[in-house]
């Protein structure tokens, strides 16, 4: 995309709007703010999972207070951007768009809970799909993140995101440490000690 192209509306969709889609919206709202409308859905709708929301605090995002939703239940579906996450919402995705002048872009991402094993085996499966919906989410435009000043709901520019150490996490904040659409004090998604890989 070139900046003049960066779509003002993006819908994010998955397979239950559970896991990937909610992580996707919720980290380009960090990162975007209020310069593109984001949202999300799945091809069917269920409880957003606890796993996710879980990663999602790590990095000062609280996504915990997400309303799954499906396609059908979409007030407005003229969005500059559709992307998918998964085969079954591409599908759906292409179907819905059939006679819009709207983009459809799939990015193949992994779903998290094909993976057995115990808290931690789980919890690092659901933060690579985090770190891969990341970096996609930061190559998508030239355009860099707005300034950190920029007033109520402003992102906060985030240089990086990586796995962290296995006793860090979400101690300490509450529930309302990092709204996504709240204005915040600090930069969430920085200088919280992340390693690097």
């Amino acid at each position: 995309l070139m900046a003049r192209d960066f779509p003002g509306s993006v819908l994010f969709a998955c397979s239950h709007n559970a896991i990937r889609s909610p992580m996707a919206e919720g980290l380009m709202k960090a990162y975007y703010g209020k310069r593109v409308y984001v949202d999300s859905v799945g091809v069917r709708a269920r409880p957003v999972d606890p796993f996710a929301v879980s990663v999602m605090e790590e990095v000062g995002i609280d996504i915990s207070k997400h309303r799954s939703k499906t396609f059908d239940d979409l007030e407005d579906t003229s969005f500059d951007m559709v992307i998918t996450l998964s085969p079954e919402a591409q599908h759906k995705a292409v179907e819905m768009t059939r006679t819009m002048a709207c983009e459809v872009v799939f990015w193949h991402t992994f779903d998290p809970t094909a993976v057995d094993g115990n808290r931690e085996t789980v919890l690092a499966a659901y933060r690579e799909v985090r770190e891969t919906l990341w970096k996609r989410i930061q190559a998508f435009s030239p355009l860099p993140p707005p300034p950190s000043g920029g007033g109520a709901g402003a992102p906060v520019p985030a240089p990086g995101l990586h796995r962290p150490g296995p006793r860090s996490g979400p101690a300490g904040q509450g529930p309302d440490a990092a709204r996504i659409d709240a204005p915040r004090g600090e930069k969430p998604l920085a200088g919280r000690g992340f390693p690097s890989h």
